[in-house]
């Protein structure tokens, strides 16, 4: 079902307005579930779909973007899951695919966020607890 236009207003925020979105919430990039299916039916209801990268199959994941395309024509973006990432040029692949928007996450912020920016994407980096956030980096992994 698309979404009810009647609610713009109501959802009308930094978010809405930085994302291209209707309702400001992004998707949680779970792996090996957020894929094009999920996604675009985020993305179809007026939020942000997220594709998830953690299998570190690029080619996989490519055909997911292809086919988030055909999907929809609304906003969503790929997160890159640090801790998991296999191919290091994985920055440059999400950028070649023509994605706008990635989240960022099990891992330094640091070490994607500037390449990605620099190519015009919008970046946020996902943290588990608040106190991460306020410090502005990640926590340790939790036993």
């Amino acid at each position: 079902m698309p979404f009810d236009s009647r609610f713009d207003s109501v959802f009308d925020n930094r978010v809405t307005r930085m994302l291209g979105v209707e309702i400001p919430i992004v998707q949680a990039p779970m792996g090996w579930i957020a894929r094009s299916q999920l996604a675009s039916a985020v993305s179809n209801a007026g939020a942000l779909g997220i594709i998830e990268t953690s299998s570190g199959e690029l080619d996989a994941v490519r055909g997911e973007i292809v086919r988030m395309h055909e999907l929809t024509r609304h906003p969503f973006g790929v997160n890159i899951a640090q801790a998991f990432v296999r191919d290091p040029a994985i920055a440059e692949f999400v950028i070649e695919q023509g994605v706008r928007f990635v989240t960022t996450s099990a891992g330094d912020p640091t070490v994607y966020t500037k390449r990605l920016k620099d190519a015009g994407l919008t970046v946020f980096h996902v943290v588990p607890p608040a106190a991460s956030a306020r410090r502005g980096r990640p926590s340790a992994p939790r036993p």
